[in-house]
């Protein structure tokens, strides 16, 4: 008989406009740091809007719910018989 898998089914619970929040002050500073960009002179190897886009796709790996599940049992798979660390899911 082949061993079972049990996958637990995880849950977020998120306020309304929570998850584009980010996204729209991340827009607002890449305009703004754009526009700066072209009207200033750049600052010595600085990249001003190749820093903020590095920053957006960090921040879209943090706010993206498809990967949460499955770092959610990675973690608890890590620390499974931890003594100080119990999981609150069960």
């Amino acid at each position: 008989m082949p061993p079972t898998t049990v996958r637990r089914r995880l849950e977020r619970v998120v306020e309304r406009g929570v998850p584009t929040a980010p996204r729209v002050g991340l827009f607002l500073l890449t305009a703004t740091v754009t526009v700066a960009h072209l009207l200033l002179p750049p600052p010595r190897r600085a990249r001003p809007p190749a820093r903020i886009a590095e920053t957006g796709r960090l921040m879209d790996e943090q706010l993206s719910t498809t990967a949460e599940p499955a770092n959610t049992m990675t973690v608890t798979q890590n620390f499974a018989g931890h003594p100080f660390v119990r999981p609150r899911h069960r």
